[in-house]
């Protein structure tokens, strides 16, 4: 007995569990010996997909529509329109259309249009199509639809750009001065903003470097730069004997391992300077690290840092351009 139950329950929980199919679940029949097939079609359709049909009719022919699901639990969505018109009749859900009938009163293209509105499931779909003329004429209409493809040219006004030359935009990131002990070492964040194209930095020994250097003008790395100067007049005027080594690198721990006299090379780095200044490509945050080389005695150290940024200068224009769409319209 506890046998027989367990095999009704294995039973009832397949036939719940399984998908349903109707392979072959209705075989069209076609009374009318006057009825000629225009489609017999079986295809596949992907989820939340549909997929269309056309053919041509002759005025006054009745067209005769079966339509069943192969795979799946039944059609998501099937509606029938003559071409560019109104729905002549739609099924929604259903697991098969039988013998549907309509009369296409002045003839003309339809659409079958059919829907896969599951999201997950792929369905597969097969219909028929049968005519039956209205005029003796018409037996043997020809129902394929036939394209041709046009092209619309349209002209529209567009703000057209061209580059002209190119600007540069800057940004102090670091500008200050500070003491460092005998024979030990400070490590600056340069935050670089985003679109950097390069750093220009100026680092050197001096109590009072940059005012030094600047006078009454604001003489920095920047203006430097710009004027195409170099620092051996200027380091002549500082009076030290100090000197420092610096390093520029994306990681601290390789700068100050350089700066120690280990082997690993940072993106840029000099010893043994009083005063130095430079350019380098860096384009995310990085370190500027210095060294006091002398074990004697602490030193004032400046630093001054300038992102630039490489900006396109363009010129504007009101242009007539041509814009072409495709379509197809029926022969």
């Amino acid at each position: 007995m506890r046998k027989i139950s367990l095999l009704v329950f294995v039973i009832t929980l397949a036939c719940a569990t399984s998908t349903p199919k109707y392979v072959n679940f209705i075989q069209p029949e076609i009374k009318n010996k006057r009825a000629k097939p225009v489609a017999e079609v079986t295809f596949k359709l992907s989820p939340s997909t549909h997929r269309e049909y056309y053919y041509r009719f002759a005025p006054g022919d009745t067209v005769i529509l079966n339509a069943w699901v192969e795979k799946g639990n039944d059609i998501s969505k099937l509606e029938v329109e003559p071409y560019k018109g109104s729905v002549v009749f739609s099924f929604m859900r259903v697991p098969y259309v039988a013998n549907r009938t309509f009369i296409a009163d002045t003839g003309g293209i339809y659409v079958f249009r059919f829907f896969n509105t599951s999201s997950f499931k792929s369905k597969i779909y097969r219909f028929t199509v049968h005519r039956i003329a209205g005029k003796q004429d018409y037996v043997y209409f020809n129902t394929s639809v036939f394209w041709d493809t046009v092209y619309d040219t349209t002209y529209k006004w567009v703000k057209e750009s061209t580059l002209v030359r190119y600007d540069y935009e800057t940004e102090r990131i670091v500008f200050k001065g500070f003491v460092l002990n005998k024979g030990g070492h400070r490590c600056t964040k340069i935050d670089v903003p985003s679109g950097t194209s390069y750093v220009l930095y100026m680092v050197g020994v001096g109590n009072n470097f940059l005012e030094e250097i600047s006078g009454n003008t604001g003489e920095t790395v920047l203006s430097l730069f710009k004027k195409g100067k170099t620092l051996r007049p200027l380091a002549n005027k500082v009076n030290t004997n100090s000197s420092i080594d610096y390093a520029i690198d994306y990681s601290t721990n390789r700068a100050v391992k350089f700066l120690n006299g280990e082997s690993l090379q940072p993106v840029y780095g000099e010893r043994n300077i009083i005063v130095d200044f430079g350019r380098v490509s860096v384009h995310s945050d990085c370190y500027l690290c210095v060294k006091n080389n002398s074990h004697k005695k602490d030193i004032s150290v400046f630093q001054d840092v300038v992102a630039v940024k490489k900006v396109g200068v363009y010129s504007y224009r009101r242009v007539r351009k041509p814009f072409v769409r495709m379509y197809r319209v029926p022969k």
